[in-house]
């Protein structure tokens, strides 16, 4: 009877990679575990031994089956020592589900120019779920997508073409290239001479407050190129993908950083480029309809921000559902792929959560609903779009704050420490928002202050206490 035997792979310590000397141009991760590579393929010491460390040129290719954004993708770290990585991941399907995946990734800056016929699309690692585009196959065109999607209407500034850029959170752009029997109208929605700012601490920063940010989100992030406009629109057509371009390897940026590889003017930050050919014009609107829709909600979300400050979460949360509704009957089936509408959407729900643990006669119970739910509802007070869905996490925040203050008097022993700690924590974020010199900055600089003095080893506590303590 034969005894089985068992081979090792290449990645095996006393095997083939860990002893290899020899650098090569590609290397093929092709192998499975079930429908992915088994794990220890893509770990960071794998992509060492591959080749992914400095001053080598080889490009690292790895397939397997999965979700574009399911828990099998492998994170490849941004650096690897003082090493800057270059990775791209594709997908062959059109959104979410079950497809060929294929991560590139090199310590040599490797853009993607002028493909043709390739029927992989990158997948972007910072695009809302709600903002992601809806795309199907092509029949007979597996380069092709035949796609929805929502954004702003801008004309390019490298060259004045009519382009469509999705709001994301990650430098770059998601930049479509507009053409077809539908473009004509479109031109007419945009005033001319509009200049399109950016909010990414690069050249083209400017007030976004002429546009319709607020509405649909995007940028605040670092080398950010989404570019903001007072007109969005949601379209239908064929897309095929034009460039991608690693941010750190743009014409924006230093050649030192990026190298000679190949890159295009029209992503000067990198990111992805497609060429859509519209021909269905779904949803526009502008500023002006927005603004004249912000007067039926603000008096809606102000009175959900008085409710919150009097604890009252059950007229709280009903002030927001009917703010919800609004959006849906006025701006139809985009209106849950606005941000606006994600975003109060992810407060009325934490409100709907803690919403019994409020009516406690406990100021530390109270304190801390409202502190988890302001914390869980993922508000960025300087990228999130809605002015609304921060106001209400001011108001929670201001909840929290004055029940851990009464806390503090309150409670003894671990209570009254973690009250101090969250509340410390809480005044610490709060000085990010104000000038330090300013009446407010020296109010809370001075509360601050105080808590050192009275209780010396306080540390901040920088999540909401879970413990339930008081009744």
């Amino acid at each position: 009877m034969l005894e089985p035997m068992v081979l090792p792979d290449g990645l095996w310590d006393d095997f083939y990679l860990a002893r290899a000397r020899k650098m090569y141009d590609i290397v093929i991760v092709d192998a499975f575990n079930g429908k992915e590579p088994p794990r220890r393929f893509l770990t960071r010491d794998a992509l060492v031994k591959m080749g992914l460390r400095s001053g080598s040129a080889t490009l690292i290719a790895a397939r397997w089956r999965g979700s574009p954004h399911g828990s099998s993708s492998p994170a490849v770290p941004h650096l690897m020592g003082d090493t800057l990585i270059f990775s791209q991941l594709f997908g062959s399907g059109g959104g979410d589900e079950e497809q060929n995946l294929y991560l590139i990734a090199s310590a040599t800056p490797a853009n993607l120019i002028g493909p043709q016929g390739i029927a992989a699309w990158p997948i972007p690692g910072a695009l809302p779920e709600h903002a992601r585009p809806a795309a199907t196959a092509v029949p007979g065109s597996p380069a092709s997508r035949r796609v929805t999607l929502l954004g702003y209407l801008v004309r390019a500034r490298e060259d004045g073409a009519l382009c469509i850029d999705l709001p994301h959170y990650e430098m770059g752009a998601q930049r479509y290239r507009l053409s077809g029997p539908a473009v004509d109208a479109l031109t007419k929605l945009l005033p001319s001479g509009e200049a399109a700012p950016t909010d990414g601490d690069i050249g083209s920063d400017g007030d976004t407050k002429a546009t319709l940010r607020d509405l649909l989100g995007g940028g605040g992030f670092k080398r950010s190129d989404v570019r903001f406009s007072s007109v969005v629109v949601a379209v239908e057509g064929d897309a095929a993908l034009a460039a991608v371009v690693h941010p750190d390897a743009a014409s924006g940026v230093p050649k030192e950083i990026r190298g000679d590889a190949p890159t295009d003017p029209r992503l000067p930050f990198g990111g992805a480029l497609y060429d859509l050919v519209v021909d269905k014009v779904l949803f526009t609107f502008d500023r002006s309809a927005w603004s004249k829709q912000k007067t039926k909600l603000s008096p809606i979300a102000a009175r959900a921000v008085k409710a919150i400050g009097a604890h009252d979460f059950d007229a709280a949360g009903k002030s927001i559902v009917e703010y919800l509704a609004i959006l849906r009957r006025d701006l139809g089936p985009f209106a849950e792929q606005l941000a606006a509408f994600a975003e109060v959407s992810r407060v009325q729900r934490q409100i709907e959560r803690e919403s019994a643990a409020v009516r406690a006669e406990s100021a530390f119970v109270i304190a801390k609903a409202c502190d988890r739910a302001g914390h869980a509802a993922g508000i960025d007070r300087f990228t999130s779009a809605s002015e609304d869905a921060k106001a209400f996490v001011s108001a929670l925040r201001g909840c929290a704050r004055r029940g851990y203050r009464e806390a503090r008097q309150k409670e003894s022993g671990e209570g009254a420490r973690t009250a101090t700690a969250r509340l410390y924590a809480l005044l610490q974020d709060d000085m990010l928002e104000v000038q330090p010199n300013s009446v407010d900055g020296r109010r809370i600089e001075a509360e601050i202050a105080a808590i050192e003095k009275s209780v010396p080893e306080v540390q901040p506590l920088q999540e909401p206490p879970r413990e339930t303590l008081g009744p």
